[in-house]
């Protein structure tokens, strides 16, 4: 039963030449024209500056944020914190 909707479907689609362009070459042309302007974009992701105040100190929270390398750690005092108003 399948097999002969499947065989009708494609005896219809052979005789019909805007629905097999529409079928074949219009997905193509979709795909070619989205990834030409996607494609050149630059993969960069913007930095955003964020404070992370490790209260744990353990050396599973210290290696956690080491694991990252997109991750600046500079060590900061509280007189650093109090004067930037955090």
């Amino acid at each position: 039963m399948i097999f002969a909707i499947v065989r009708t479907a494609i005896a219809a689609l052979r005789r019909d030449r805007a629905s097999l362009a529409l079928s074949f070459v219009l997905p193509i042309a979709f795909f070619t024209i989205f990834a030409t302007i996607f494609g050149s974009q630059h993969n960069t992701v913007p930095r955003i500056r964020v404070i992370v105040v490790d209260e744990d100190q353990s050396s599973a929270s210290r290696e956690l944020l080491r694991e990252d390398p997109s991750v600046l750690i500079r060590p900061v005092t509280a007189a650093v914190l109090a004067s930037s108003g955090c």
